[in-house]
């Protein structure tokens, strides 16, 4: 089990770079709610500590989760191929991750790499900009798309008709502005 105060949950909020070029990502109160929420579903470990006030979590190594990991993905353990489509989603601004914003484009690269061409399922990675490891909670400057829109849209696209952006497969960025490219 991984106990974490505040200061634990304060950090997922910490950007990769600085964050003078992404006004308006955290959006004030934010952090604050997001913590008395899980205050508030934390029924035994709210009240250990000195001062009480701790979120337990299951313990897992995110250094598991790598491109050999996602290169197997296509395989289930009886050795037939299964492979499945996937979506990555990461912010460039992730300053939680152990290699930092490079993550997903390693994964994504890994997936079924080696599939031939005809066998591989559809995948797709979506960077966005001014984003975060809680993408789904950020906000922005008046006048762009937040982060959280960005991560709702692809989601909602890749569940209903496994594509984003209108495509099955591709590396993408989305700026500030809600606009995607090719990445």
């Amino acid at each position: 089990m991984t106990l974490d105060n505040r200061s634990g949950s304060d950090a997922l909020w910490t950007p990769f770079h600085a964050d003078a070029h992404c006004p308006g990502r955290i959006i004030d109160g934010t952090p604050e709610q997001v913590w008395a929420q899980t205050m508030e579903n934390e029924t035994v470990g709210r009240d250990w500590g000195n001062p009480p006030g701790l979120n337990r979590s299951p313990t897992f190594s995110g250094y598991g989760w790598n491109r050999d990991v996602a290169g197997q993905l296509s395989l289930l353990p009886d050795g037939d191929l299964h492979p499945i489509p996937a979506l990555v989603i990461q912010g460039l601004e992730d300053g939680v991750l152990p290699t930092g914003p490079g993550t997903g484009k390693v994964l994504y690269d890994a997936l079924y790499k080696d599939l031939p061409p005809a066998s591989r399922p559809n995948k797709v990675l979506v960077e966005v900009e001014c984003a975060s490891h809680v993408l789904q909670w950020e906000g922005c400057a008046p006048g762009c798309t937040t982060p959280h829109a960005t991560f709702r849209k692809a989601l909602i696209e890749w569940i209903k008709s496994g594509t984003f952006n209108g495509e099955a497969n591709g590396p993408f960025k989305v700026d500030q502005s809600g606009m995607v490219s090719r990445a």
